[in-house]
Protein backbone atom coordinates (compact mmCIF):
# COMPACT_ATOMS: atom_id res chain seq x y z
CA UNK A 1 0.00 0.00 0.00
CA UNK A 2 1.42 3.51 -0.78
CA UNK A 3 2.32 6.24 1.23
CA UNK A 4 -0.18 9.62 1.95
CA UNK A 5 -1.31 11.02 -1.42
CA UNK A 6 -0.62 14.93 -1.64
CA UNK A 7 -0.60 17.76 -4.03
CA UNK A 8 2.46 18.94 -5.33
CA UNK A 9 1.29 21.30 -8.10
CA UNK A 10 -1.58 23.80 -8.55
CA UNK A 11 -2.26 25.26 -11.78
CA UNK A 12 -5.74 27.74 -12.39
CA UNK A 13 -6.73 30.22 -14.71
CA UNK A 14 -9.57 32.01 -14.36
CA UNK A 15 -11.56 35.63 -15.21
CA UNK A 16 -8.61 36.94 -12.26
CA UNK A 17 -5.84 35.15 -13.55
CA UNK A 18 -3.78 32.08 -12.34
CA UNK A 19 -3.53 30.73 -8.77
CA UNK A 20 -1.95 33.69 -6.83
CA UNK A 21 -3.75 36.29 -8.24
CA UNK A 22 -6.76 34.56 -8.44
CA UNK A 23 -6.69 33.75 -4.62
CA UNK A 24 -5.30 37.18 -3.39
CA UNK A 25 -8.57 38.80 -5.26
CA UNK A 26 -11.12 36.07 -3.95
CA UNK A 27 -9.68 36.53 -0.38
CA UNK A 28 -10.10 40.85 -1.11
CA UNK A 29 -13.72 39.89 -2.14
CA UNK A 30 -13.33 40.79 -5.97
CA UNK A 31 -14.92 40.18 -9.38
CA UNK A 32 -14.28 40.48 -13.36
CA UNK A 33 -18.14 40.35 -13.91
CA UNK A 34 -18.30 41.67 -17.46
CA UNK A 35 -21.08 41.40 -20.53
CA UNK A 36 -20.83 39.44 -23.08
CA UNK A 37 -22.75 40.60 -26.53
CA UNK A 38 -22.34 37.15 -27.92
CA UNK A 39 -25.39 35.82 -25.80
CA UNK A 40 -28.43 37.77 -25.45
CA UNK A 41 -30.42 36.97 -22.59
CA UNK A 42 -34.07 37.38 -22.42
CA UNK A 43 -36.21 40.69 -20.55
CA UNK A 44 -38.82 40.44 -18.02
CA UNK A 45 -41.26 39.90 -20.86
CA UNK A 46 -40.38 38.33 -23.51
CA UNK A 47 -42.44 40.72 -25.93
CA UNK A 48 -41.87 43.87 -24.82
CA UNK A 49 -38.62 43.85 -22.81
CA UNK A 50 -35.20 43.70 -24.95
CA UNK A 51 -33.16 41.46 -23.93
CA UNK A 52 -30.22 41.99 -22.35
CA UNK A 53 -26.10 40.75 -22.17
CA UNK A 54 -25.33 37.53 -20.45
CA UNK A 55 -23.10 38.60 -17.33
CA UNK A 56 -20.33 36.19 -16.31
CA UNK A 57 -16.72 35.84 -15.65
CA UNK A 58 -14.72 35.00 -18.78
CA UNK A 59 -11.07 33.45 -18.34
CA UNK A 60 -8.27 36.02 -18.65
CA UNK A 61 -7.39 34.80 -22.65
CA UNK A 62 -8.85 36.45 -25.57
CA UNK A 63 -12.05 35.69 -27.03
CA UNK A 64 -12.09 34.70 -30.54
CA UNK A 65 -15.20 32.81 -31.24
CA UNK A 66 -13.09 29.99 -32.20
CA UNK A 67 -14.79 26.35 -31.79
CA UNK A 68 -15.54 24.74 -28.05
CA UNK A 69 -12.75 22.49 -28.35
CA UNK A 70 -10.04 24.96 -29.28
CA UNK A 71 -11.35 27.73 -26.65
CA UNK A 72 -11.45 25.28 -23.70
CA UNK A 73 -7.86 24.14 -24.57
CA UNK A 74 -6.84 27.57 -25.04
CA UNK A 75 -7.96 28.15 -21.09
CA UNK A 76 -6.41 24.90 -20.17
CA UNK A 77 -3.10 25.15 -21.22
CA UNK A 78 -1.85 28.04 -19.10
CA UNK A 79 -2.44 26.53 -16.05
CA UNK A 80 -1.32 23.26 -16.94
CA UNK A 81 2.29 24.76 -17.46
CA UNK A 82 1.62 26.88 -14.18
CA UNK A 83 0.90 23.07 -12.59
CA UNK A 84 3.74 20.81 -13.91
CA UNK A 85 5.94 23.82 -13.00
CA UNK A 86 5.63 24.15 -9.45
CA UNK A 87 5.48 20.35 -9.10
CA UNK A 88 8.93 20.91 -10.27
CA UNK A 89 8.22 18.91 -13.68
CA UNK A 90 8.79 18.81 -16.85
CA UNK A 91 7.30 18.08 -20.47
CA UNK A 92 10.07 14.75 -20.28
CA UNK A 93 7.53 13.65 -17.03
CA UNK A 94 4.35 13.54 -18.85
CA UNK A 95 4.86 9.98 -19.79
CA UNK A 96 4.54 8.61 -16.65
CA UNK A 97 1.42 10.55 -15.65
CA UNK A 98 -2.51 9.44 -15.40
CA UNK A 99 -4.77 12.25 -16.51
CA UNK A 100 -7.94 12.44 -15.15
CA UNK A 101 -9.77 15.16 -17.26
CA UNK A 102 -13.36 16.65 -16.11
CA UNK A 103 -15.20 18.20 -19.05
CA UNK A 104 -19.02 19.17 -19.47
CA UNK A 105 -21.00 17.14 -21.32
CA UNK A 106 -20.17 18.45 -24.97
CA UNK A 107 -23.13 19.67 -27.57
CA UNK A 108 -24.83 16.93 -29.36
CA UNK A 109 -23.61 14.95 -31.87
CA UNK A 110 -20.46 15.00 -29.94
CA UNK A 111 -19.93 12.44 -27.19
CA UNK A 112 -17.96 12.89 -24.23
CA UNK A 113 -15.77 10.34 -24.82
CA UNK A 114 -14.71 11.66 -28.84
CA UNK A 115 -14.85 15.62 -27.78
CA UNK A 116 -12.47 14.46 -24.59
CA UNK A 117 -10.09 12.34 -26.85
CA UNK A 118 -9.94 15.34 -29.10
CA UNK A 119 -9.18 17.85 -25.78
CA UNK A 120 -6.54 15.50 -24.34
CA UNK A 121 -5.33 15.05 -27.93
CA UNK A 122 -4.91 19.14 -28.24
CA UNK A 123 -3.32 19.47 -24.82
CA UNK A 124 -0.37 17.24 -26.05
CA UNK A 125 0.30 18.86 -28.93
CA UNK A 126 -0.26 22.10 -28.05
CA UNK A 127 1.21 21.48 -24.67
CA UNK A 128 4.55 20.13 -26.79
CA UNK A 129 3.32 16.82 -23.97
CA UNK A 130 4.54 13.61 -24.52
CA UNK A 131 1.37 11.06 -24.65
CA UNK A 132 0.31 10.36 -21.63
CA UNK A 133 0.72 6.71 -19.76
CA UNK A 134 -3.36 6.76 -19.35
CA UNK A 135 -5.90 9.04 -19.54
CA UNK A 136 -9.48 9.45 -18.40
CA UNK A 137 -11.99 11.92 -19.04
CA UNK A 138 -15.18 12.41 -16.59
CA UNK A 139 -18.16 14.68 -17.05
CA UNK A 140 -20.71 14.75 -13.91
CA UNK A 141 -21.41 18.39 -13.57
CA UNK A 142 -20.20 19.88 -10.24
CA UNK A 143 -18.79 16.84 -8.59
CA UNK A 144 -16.67 15.71 -11.58
CA UNK A 145 -13.77 17.08 -9.99
CA UNK A 146 -14.14 15.48 -7.03
CA UNK A 147 -14.98 11.74 -8.49
CA UNK A 148 -11.35 12.83 -10.79
CA UNK A 149 -9.59 13.52 -7.90
CA UNK A 150 -10.95 10.37 -6.01
CA UNK A 151 -10.08 8.14 -8.70
CA UNK A 152 -6.58 9.28 -9.39
CA UNK A 153 -5.95 9.12 -5.32
CA UNK A 154 -7.13 5.25 -5.33
CA UNK A 155 -4.55 4.75 -8.28
CA UNK A 156 -1.92 6.15 -6.53
CA UNK A 157 -2.53 4.48 -2.84
CA UNK A 158 -3.16 1.32 -4.45
CA UNK A 159 0.32 1.06 -5.36
CA UNK A 160 -0.30 1.48 -9.78
CA UNK A 161 0.95 4.92 -9.85
CA UNK A 162 3.02 7.58 -8.38
CA UNK A 163 2.16 10.47 -10.33
CA UNK A 164 -1.19 11.63 -11.61
CA UNK A 165 -2.54 15.21 -13.10
CA UNK A 166 -5.85 15.97 -12.39
CA UNK A 167 -7.46 18.94 -14.64
CA UNK A 168 -10.78 19.92 -15.10
CA UNK A 169 -11.89 22.83 -17.33
CA UNK A 170 -15.09 24.82 -17.46
CA UNK A 171 -16.32 27.19 -20.05
CA UNK A 172 -18.55 29.11 -22.44
CA UNK A 173 -17.89 26.19 -25.12
CA UNK A 174 -21.67 25.97 -26.22
CA UNK A 175 -24.31 28.65 -26.67
CA UNK A 176 -27.11 26.73 -26.88
CA UNK A 177 -26.64 25.40 -23.52
CA UNK A 178 -26.42 29.07 -22.28
CA UNK A 179 -29.83 29.34 -24.16
CA UNK A 180 -31.24 26.61 -22.30
CA UNK A 181 -30.80 27.98 -18.87
CA UNK A 182 -31.61 31.16 -20.00
CA UNK A 183 -35.14 29.89 -21.08
CA UNK A 184 -35.49 27.94 -17.38
CA UNK A 185 -34.74 30.89 -15.55
CA UNK A 186 -31.29 29.41 -14.35
CA UNK A 187 -29.26 32.56 -15.49
CA UNK A 188 -28.96 35.50 -13.73
CA UNK A 189 -30.84 38.39 -15.40
CA UNK A 190 -33.52 40.98 -15.01
CA UNK A 191 -36.05 38.50 -15.23
CA UNK A 192 -34.06 35.49 -12.75
CA UNK A 193 -32.85 37.18 -9.86
CA UNK A 194 -31.79 34.49 -8.03
CA UNK A 195 -29.92 32.60 -11.52
CA UNK A 196 -26.30 32.20 -11.29
CA UNK A 197 -23.39 33.97 -13.45
CA UNK A 198 -21.03 31.61 -15.37
CA UNK A 199 -17.39 31.35 -15.17
CA UNK A 200 -14.65 30.09 -17.06
CA UNK A 201 -12.06 28.10 -15.21
CA UNK A 202 -9.29 25.46 -15.68
CA UNK A 203 -7.61 24.12 -12.40
CA UNK A 204 -4.94 21.02 -13.05
CA UNK A 205 -3.62 19.58 -9.48
CA UNK A 206 -0.67 16.85 -9.83
CA UNK A 207 -1.13 14.29 -6.98
CA UNK A 208 1.85 11.96 -5.88
CA UNK A 209 2.91 9.64 -3.23
CA UNK A 210 4.03 11.46 -0.64
CA UNK A 211 7.48 9.39 -0.50
CA UNK A 212 8.16 9.48 -3.96
CA UNK A 213 7.12 13.53 -3.87
CA UNK A 214 10.00 13.94 -1.11
CA UNK A 215 12.73 11.30 -2.51
CA UNK A 216 11.85 14.19 -5.82
CA UNK A 217 12.92 17.17 -3.70
CA UNK A 218 8.74 18.72 -4.30
CA UNK A 219 6.83 20.27 -1.51
CA UNK A 220 3.71 18.87 -0.72
CA UNK A 221 0.76 21.88 -0.64
CA UNK A 222 -1.72 19.31 0.88
CA UNK A 223 -2.73 16.08 1.74
CA UNK A 224 -5.83 14.95 -0.12
CA UNK A 225 -8.44 13.25 2.53
CA UNK A 226 -11.64 11.34 2.89
CA UNK A 227 -13.74 12.10 -0.39
CA UNK A 228 -17.20 11.44 0.06
CA UNK A 229 -19.42 10.46 -3.37
CA UNK A 230 -23.06 9.65 -3.20
CA UNK A 231 -26.29 10.10 -5.09
CA UNK A 232 -29.16 12.39 -3.98
CA UNK A 233 -32.41 10.40 -4.54
CA UNK A 234 -34.78 13.64 -5.82
CA UNK A 235 -32.16 16.13 -8.18
CA UNK A 236 -33.24 19.13 -9.98
CA UNK A 237 -36.40 18.86 -12.06
CA UNK A 238 -37.90 15.68 -9.79
CA UNK A 239 -41.22 15.86 -8.98
CA UNK A 240 -40.11 15.22 -5.41
CA UNK A 241 -38.42 17.85 -3.71
CA UNK A 242 -34.52 17.34 -2.42
CA UNK A 243 -33.99 16.61 1.40
CA UNK A 244 -30.41 17.17 0.98
CA UNK A 245 -30.31 13.34 1.49
CA UNK A 246 -27.14 12.67 -1.20
CA UNK A 247 -25.22 15.58 0.28
CA UNK A 248 -25.67 14.23 3.80
CA UNK A 249 -24.57 10.85 2.29
CA UNK A 250 -21.80 12.39 0.67
CA UNK A 251 -20.42 14.81 3.67
CA UNK A 252 -20.61 11.90 6.38
CA UNK A 253 -18.64 9.69 4.00
CA UNK A 254 -15.91 12.41 3.87
CA UNK A 255 -16.22 13.39 8.01
CA UNK A 256 -16.87 9.66 9.49
CA UNK A 257 -19.50 9.43 12.12
CA UNK A 258 -18.04 11.72 15.25
CA UNK A 259 -17.87 15.48 14.85
CA UNK A 260 -14.41 16.61 13.98
CA UNK A 261 -12.45 17.82 16.67
CA UNK A 262 -11.61 21.17 14.88
CA UNK A 263 -14.26 22.46 12.50
CA UNK A 264 -13.42 22.02 9.13
CA UNK A 265 -13.34 25.28 6.69
CA UNK A 266 -15.63 24.99 4.26
CA UNK A 267 -15.57 25.86 0.82
CA UNK A 268 -19.39 25.03 -1.75
CA UNK A 269 -19.91 25.25 -4.62
CA UNK A 270 -23.14 27.56 -3.97
CA UNK A 271 -24.24 30.06 -6.74
CA UNK A 272 -26.99 31.83 -5.73
CA UNK A 273 -29.33 29.55 -6.77
CA UNK A 274 -32.34 28.85 -4.44
CA UNK A 275 -32.45 25.40 -4.49
CA UNK A 276 -28.68 25.35 -4.02
CA UNK A 277 -29.01 27.12 -0.84
CA UNK A 278 -32.13 24.96 -0.19
CA UNK A 279 -30.20 21.71 -0.33
CA UNK A 280 -27.48 23.48 1.56
CA UNK A 281 -30.11 24.51 4.16
CA UNK A 282 -31.57 21.43 4.72
CA UNK A 283 -28.10 19.29 5.14
CA UNK A 284 -27.32 21.59 7.86
CA UNK A 285 -30.36 20.65 10.32
CA UNK A 286 -29.82 16.98 9.50
CA UNK A 287 -26.39 16.90 10.11
CA UNK A 288 -26.36 19.75 12.94
CA UNK A 289 -24.69 17.21 15.14
CA UNK A 290 -22.08 17.01 12.52
CA UNK A 291 -21.15 20.07 11.22
CA UNK A 292 -23.46 22.38 13.00
CA UNK A 293 -22.16 25.74 14.53
CA UNK A 294 -20.68 28.60 13.36
CA UNK A 295 -17.95 27.69 10.38
CA UNK A 296 -15.73 30.15 7.84
CA UNK A 297 -17.68 29.23 4.91
CA UNK A 298 -16.51 30.52 1.22
CA UNK A 299 -17.91 30.60 -1.95
CA UNK A 300 -15.65 31.23 -5.03
CA UNK A 301 -18.45 31.54 -7.35
CA UNK A 302 -19.04 34.64 -5.99
CA UNK A 303 -15.66 36.07 -7.09
CA UNK A 304 -15.31 33.71 -10.11
CA UNK A 305 -18.61 32.58 -11.68
CA UNK A 306 -20.31 29.34 -11.56
CA UNK A 307 -17.09 27.19 -12.27
CA UNK A 308 -18.96 24.05 -13.24
CA UNK A 309 -16.74 21.16 -13.70
CA UNK A 310 -14.01 22.73 -12.00
CA UNK A 311 -15.83 23.68 -8.71
CA UNK A 312 -13.94 21.49 -6.90
CA UNK A 313 -10.48 21.45 -8.59
CA UNK A 314 -10.56 25.15 -8.14
CA UNK A 315 -11.46 25.57 -4.24
CA UNK A 316 -8.85 22.89 -3.57
CA UNK A 317 -6.77 24.76 -5.55
CA UNK A 318 -7.43 28.13 -3.25
CA UNK A 319 -7.49 25.96 -0.10
CA UNK A 320 -3.49 25.24 -1.06
CA UNK A 321 -2.82 28.85 -1.66
CA UNK A 322 -4.25 29.58 1.56
CA UNK A 323 -2.35 26.81 2.96
CA UNK A 324 0.94 27.67 1.72
CA UNK A 325 0.65 31.53 2.08
CA UNK A 326 -0.90 30.30 5.75
CA UNK A 327 -3.48 32.25 5.39
CA UNK A 328 -6.17 28.88 6.09
CA UNK A 329 -8.55 29.37 8.44
CA UNK A 330 -8.03 26.12 9.73
CA UNK A 331 -6.00 23.25 8.95
CA UNK A 332 -8.53 20.72 7.22
CA UNK A 333 -10.99 22.55 4.03
CA UNK A 334 -14.35 20.69 3.15
CA UNK A 335 -14.76 21.00 -0.14
CA UNK A 336 -18.66 20.62 -1.23
CA UNK A 337 -19.79 20.16 -5.00
CA UNK A 338 -23.85 19.68 -6.10
CA UNK A 339 -24.24 18.15 -9.49
CA UNK A 340 -27.47 19.44 -11.54
CA UNK A 341 -27.82 15.42 -11.73
CA UNK A 342 -27.64 13.09 -8.58
CA UNK A 343 -23.96 13.34 -8.19
CA UNK A 344 -22.66 15.07 -4.82
CA UNK A 345 -19.55 14.95 -3.63
CA UNK A 346 -17.68 16.01 -0.17
CA UNK A 347 -14.16 15.65 -0.11
CA UNK A 348 -11.39 16.90 2.60
CA UNK A 349 -8.46 18.54 2.07
CA UNK A 350 -5.64 18.85 4.90
CA UNK A 351 -2.48 21.35 5.86
CA UNK A 352 0.92 19.59 5.47
CA UNK A 353 2.98 23.01 6.30
CA UNK A 354 3.68 23.33 9.49
CA UNK A 355 1.77 19.75 10.52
Amino acid sequence: MADAVVITGVGVLTGLGQTAQSHAAMRAGFARITEWEDLLLMGPDEQWDPPTPMRASAAAVAWTGVPPRERLVTIALPALDEALTSAQLTAKDWKDVSLHLALRTPAAPATIESFGAGVIEDLHVRGGLAKAAATRVTARGHASGALAIQRAAAEIAGGERTLAVVGAVDGFSDMAELARLDKAFRLRSERAADGYMPGEAAVFLVLEEAGAAARRGATARARIGAIGLAEEPHPLGDATPSKAEGLCEAIRAALGTKRPAAKPWLLSDQNGERHRAKEWALALVRLDALVGGEHELWFPAQSFGDAGVASVPLAAAMACEAFERELAPAPTALLLASSDGPERAAMLLHAVKGA
